[in-house]
């Protein structure tokens, strides 16, 4: 915090009054609070356009919003059926 001091001194004082949890990563909590991991919603999604990969700009681009479209209403209707509120369990 010291060199931060030295470096920018607005840096610091705007570090200097939010909680520790907010922006050191030694104090962040170390549960996940989503289950799904960005990296792994990534890799499935980087797999599933592949198809869409080698056909020109637009193509791929429809392809790729009927994809999401399909699968978000898959996702809507099998959480329609488990979640009568408004919120998940899980939030």
């Amino acid at each position: 915090m010291e060199e931060m001091r030295t470096l920018n001194q607005a840096a610091w004082e705007w570090f200097s009054n939010k909680p520790l949890e907010q922006w050191s990563k030694a104090f962040f909590c170390e549960k996940s609070k989503c289950d799904m991991l960005l990296n792994n919603v990534c890799e499935s999604f980087n797999a599933n356009i592949l198809d869409a990969r080698d056909k020109s700009i637009i193509t791929m681009l429809e392809w790729i919003r009927e994809y999401l479209m399909k699968r978000l209403q898959k996702n809507m209707d099998i959480a329609s059926g488990k979640w009568k509120g408004q919120l998940c369990p899980r939030i």
